[in-house]
């Protein structure tokens, strides 16, 4: 059975936003609820909101700046045994590109999970309202990552919400 390497990802453009971190899970399952939507929408709360899960590709309306909820398009593109490749599809072409590579760890229980983000915003405008996303591409990896750990050790993924504390 021949696995791809996870690192010998298309050099070409912009460097890829990097994030990591050690989940005790099995590969399969990691794998299995990135590319899950009903997992993906609480993963992608406040950033996305899902609008249509279809036979190859999940609709999401963004939250952008300005006020702006461009529609996109989310579809997984590859698939091993340790890795997840999906593309994020505007009206103008691919948005971004999201590879998920989830290893065992060497020596101690666990799976280490990488995710990594390339996008490349056209023109100086885009890459302008890129700055102002709330939350910033490199926090939003990181952020998504947490709450993919949290779901996976805990089947939930905490919130302040309805917390009469969180004022």
């Amino acid at each position: 059975m021949h696995v791809p390497d996870p690192h010998a990802i298309d050099a070409s453009g912009p460097a890829p936003l990097l994030r990591a971190l050690t989940v005790q899970s099995s590969v399969e399952r990691v794998l299995t609820a990135w590319c899950d939507p009903a997992v993906q929408a609480v993963l992608f709360a406040g950033a996305a909101e899902l609008v249509e899960i279809g036979t190859a590709a999940s609709r999401w309306r963004l939250n952008a700046p300005l006020g702006q909820h461009p529609v996109v398009s989310l579809r997984s593109q590859r698939r091993s045994d340790v890795l997840v490749q999906q593309v994020i599809q505007g009206e103008d072409g691919e948005l971004a590109s999201t590879w998920l590579i989830a290893r065992p760890c060497l020596h101690r229980d666990g799976v280490e999970v990488e995710l990594r983000v390339r996008y490349a915003p056209d023109g100086l405008v885009e890459r302008m309202l890129t700055r102002l996303l709330d939350p910033a591409p490199a926090v939003l990896a990181g952020q998504v990552l947490r709450r993919l750990r949290a779901w996976l050790e805990s089947g939930e993924v905490p919130t302040l919400q309805s917390n009469p504390a969180a004022r």
